[in-house]
This record gives structure tokens, sequence and C-alpha cells, in this order.
């Protein structure tokens, strides 16, 4: 009998024992409930703790991949090759026995260019710069008293300013100032005889342009310009006495070309 009761009472305590253990550990789904709990709140944190603009766009691509190369501003120099269709007037005031006329003007001017860019400000500055070319006129001749002349633009002073609105464009506005090289005007003096001249005229140019690069390096030109040459008498002739002349030139033209930055 007293066998059998502590046998039972050992039965007992060994339940009692595995019951206590059983309710102590936590169950599958305490388990899945505290494990979500964590992730989401580090979901939070790091949805919090990320920019708007991230979670809308990858960086990678709302940085271009130029912009560590460039900089904001494109600086130090660069070489640009360009194309024009230019089209005006020849004014003559005098010009052997042509008196008060006006002529028609149009042709093609090709222009190389370099250039130097410094940075004032951010994505803004301005460049310094010359440029030479050949200006090829159209109109040989429009009546027997006066022969417009093709020229060659010598190297003068260019400058003006530019604003990188990012690393694959820029907007440019400026000035130039050279001589114009006229190869050969002709007319004829109050005699009737023919006659030519070479001569030396101040020119000054006005333009807008616009750069749009297609790789790190390259980049297509367009540009708008308004263009006056002024063509003083001249003091020596090898003709005496000097044929007298008193010529401007205005025209305006658009331009097309490539530029090349070297980084």
């Amino acid at each position: 009998m007293f066998k059998k009761s502590s046998r039972i009472g050992r039965t007992q305590a060994k339940l009692l024992v595995l019951l206590s253990s059983f309710y102590s550990l936590p169950t599958f789904a305490e388990e899945s409930g505290a494990n979500s709990a964590i992730e989401a709140i580090k979901s939070h944190s790091e949805v919090v703790t990320k920019p708007i603009g991230y979670l809308i766009q990858p960086k990678e691509e709302t940085e271009h991949q130029w912009d560590r190369y460039v900089r904001k501003f494109r600086r130090d120099h660069h070489l640009a090759a360009s194309m024009s269709y230019d089209k005006g007037n020849w004014y003559v005031g005098s010009f052997g026995r042509i008196k008060g006329s006006r002529h028609l003007s149009q042709g093609i001017d090709t222009t190389l260019q370099y250039s130097f860019h410094i940075q004032l400000l951010s994505k803004f500055g301005y460049y310094l710069g010359s440029s030479t070319g050949y200006f090829a006129e159209f109109q040989k001749r429009h009546d027997e008293d006066f022969g417009p002349s093709s020229m060659w633009k010598l190297p003068g002073i260019a400058g003006g300013f530019v604003f990188n609105y990012n690393s694959t464009g820029r907007i440019l506005v400026g000035s130039e100032i050279y001589l114009s090289r006229i190869v050969r005007l002709e007319t004829k003096d109050s005699f009737g005889e023919s006659q030519r001249i070479a001569i030396s005229g101040e020119s000054f140019d006005l333009m807008a342009g616009w750069d749009r690069f297609v790789t790190l390096n390259w980049a297509v030109r367009v540009q708008y310009y308004d263009r006056k040459m002024w063509v003083p008498s001249p003091r020596e002739s090898t003709r005496h006495p000097p044929i007298d002349a008193n010529i401007h030139r205005t025209s305006r033209g658009g331009t097309i070309g490539g530029v090349y930055h070297f980084l």
C-alpha cells in the first residue's frame, strides 16, 4: 500500500515538471508574432531614414553618369568647328563711280574656334578665345560697277558667358571682334576702267548658341549670330590716287557645328 502510493506520488511529480516546462516555452504563434513585429519595426525605420527621392527613383538614375567628370561646369580647353549660312547686304556709300547703293550678299562661312572656359559660380562662368575662318561669297557680280568678294577671317578676340544647366548641355552668349581680309572687290572708276582692290574690314559679331553633348567630350553646336563689318577708305594703294571706298556690310546667319571638350 505504501509502495503504491509512493509510485503515484512520483508519477504526479513528473507530470507537474513536464507541464511547467511546457508552459514556460513560447508557442510557434508567439514566436511568429514576435518575429513579424521585429521585421515591421526594421522596415519602418528604413522607410523613415531613406530620402523620398530614393524611394521614387534609384540614386544611380537620378545622377547623370558624367557628373563626376563635369562637376557642374565644363572648364578649360574647347575646340569647335562650324559652318554657317550667311545672308546680308553690302552698303556702298562710295566706291569708284558707285554712290549710295545696296547689294545682296550671301554665302557659306566656315570657322575654327578655340576657347577657354572659366567657372565663376556653380554652373555659371565665362569664356575667352579666338577664331579664324573663310567666307565664300555666292554673289559674284551684281552689275558692271560692283563685284562682291569672298574674305578671310583673321584671328581676333572672342568672349562671353556660359550657363551649364547640366552635364549634357549649356547655353552661350557672346561677341567677337576681328579683321576680315577681303580678297577682291571689283568696281569701275570714273573713266570706266575696271579696278580690283584687296582690303581689310573691321568686323564685330554678336552670338547666342546651344551645345548638346552626345558623348562625354563631343557636342553638337547650334548658333545664331548678327554680324557687322566696316571697310575703311584705303590710305595706301599701288594706284595713285587710291580708289575711294566707303563700304560696310551687315548679315545674319545660322550655324551648325561640333565642339570637343578636352577633359
